[in-house]
């Protein structure tokens, strides 16, 4: 990422006053050198399933994404549409109950410190910049006149090819800059000029900037689910890096000294010394075939949409053809260990065999059940049925389960996977499964991660 630029974000999602159920889904996760943010309004079908359409959108994104590293980042965007078009299109052709579902989509991806987009439907991509809030998206809807409540003509997975919006010329990211992603339940109740008044405020974090624009809209009847996405670039302060710069030489020069008294210290008594491993631009629109898109193994099962019709307001370009984990609340109880602690570190080879007490409180999903639940987290069901009783008998979407993991650990500064795998004898691979992260993910001070367990080999 630009080194000369921090990024900061926050997000949320409500399902007003009106709905039963939230049918939009948000996301963010980390990519090659950047980071990628999505949201999706996910539109009922036939029998409903709305929720589940704007789910596998968002999780089609990033499934397509996930692990990979692209050069023209504008044409992975595109093909990232097609692919997930395409998916839910598929499965919604192969059953009858998920007919006509469909979602909207906005996506933002800031990589090597510049910024681009993609857009279908009515939900909206906005900068906030020099104290002005610029549209960058366009709504995709039969009659853009009206303010609320037009039909939208573009969804994703309700045909086989697909119209959208593509950033073709990416945005230098700037100091100051905010962006705004955002489903309509935000903008059909909210003033452009309230939005960007909550968006100028600079003594208040993306994350309560988010709480707020949520707020105002329950307060002006919440009669649709929102879902928005703050995300602000500011500028790393230039004493700091002085600072370090400075101090460089000087811990250099320490460092030297101690290795050299470590050197002769080990010489002379002959000790073994171990060590541990640390670690506004021109928008387009595309037409593209699947025939065109290289296609990805997928789990993905389907969602609803409506009906396409071609673009006014830009160029055509058409189009076809994920998880992260939420820490609600977490229940930490101490460890009821037999043995002393310095007799466990001496025997490094065997594995830890002793019940643990720590729970996480995972919020099922959709199509979830124990046994998914408990592969991913190297735990049974038997356990997962222990510590839930008549919770684990029918598992439903919403609902709480309480997962027993080794531990819920707070990453501190400059501590990498490695060094935290190692620290609590579990393979990198499980930590970063677990808290869908790739294994070379750079950590923030503060971090929450899970700790699944160990699973016991049979010599064991």
């Amino acid at each position: 990422m630009n080194e000369s630029l921090r990024i900061s974000y926050g997000s949320a999602t409500d399902s007003g006053l009106v709905k039963k159920f939230n049918t939009d889904s948000i996301l963010d996760f980390k990519i090659p050198d950047g980071h990628m943010f999505v949201v999706c309004d996910g539109h009922n079908g036939n029998e409903g399933h709305g929720a589940l359409a704007s789910k596998l959108t968002s999780e089609g994104i990033k499934k397509y994404f996930h692990n990979c590293s692209y050069t023209n980042i504008s044409k992975a965007l595109g093909n990232a549409v097609s692919f997930t078009n395409s998916t839910l299109f598929e499965q919604a052709r192969k059953d009858q109950k998920y007919k006509g579902i469909g979602s909207t989509l906005v996506a933002l991806i800031f990589h090597a410190g510049r910024v681009q987009y993609v857009f279908a439907g009515d939900s909206r991509i906005y900068v906030f910049k020099n104290s002005q809030l610029c549209l960058l998206s366009s709504d995709h809807v039969d009659n853009p006149a009206e303010a609320v409540g037009a039909e939208v003509r573009v969804l994703i997975g309700e045909n086989k090819n697909i119209d959208y919006g593509i950033c073709t010329k990416p945005l230098q990211a700037s100091t100051d800059d905010i962006y705004l992603l955002c489903s309509d339940g935000l903008t059909d109740q909210v003033d452009e000029s309230e939005i960007a008044g909550i968006l100028g405020d600079t003594d208040k974090a993306p994350e309560h900037k988010c709480h707020d624009l949520l707020e105002v809209a329950r307060k002006k009847g919440g009669k649709d689910c929102a879902s928005v996405q703050v995300v602000e670039f500011s500028a790393i302060l230039e004493s700091n890096k002085k600072k370090i710069g400075f101090l460089k030489p000087v811990l250099i020069g320490v460092a030297a000294v101690i290795a050299l008294e470590l050197v002769g210290f080990v010489g002379f008594k002959g000790y073994k010394v171990f060590t541990s491993d640390q670690d506004m631009n021109p928008v387009v629109e595309k037409q593209m075939s699947i025939d065109n898109v290289e296609p990805l193994k997928s789990e993905v099962t389907i969602e609803k949409q409506k009906k396409s019709i071609p673009l006014t307001n830009v160029d055509i370009l058409k189009n076809t053809t994920e998880n992260k984990i939420s820490i609600n609340t977490i229940t930490v109880q101490p460890y009821k260990i037999q043995k002393d602690i310095s007799q466990i570190h001496a025997r490094p080879a065997k594995i830890l065999s002793f019940s643990p007490t720590v729970y996480y409180n995972y919020r099922v999903r959709r199509g979830d059940s124990l046994y998914r639940i408990a592969i991913i987290y190297n735990t049974t069901q038997k356990a997962l049925i222990e510590s839930n009783v008549q919770k684990a008998k029918k598992i439903i979407a919403g609902s709480t389960l309480k997962i027993p993991v080794l531990a819920i650990h707070t990453v501190k500064a400059g501590e990498s996977l490695s060094v935290i795998a190692a620290k609590y004898n579990v393979k990198i691979s499980d930590v970063s499964r677990v808290n869908t992260i790739t294994k070379k993910a750079v950590l923030a001070d503060g971090q929450v991660l899970i700790i699944p367990q160990k699973i016991l080999d049979a010599a064991d």
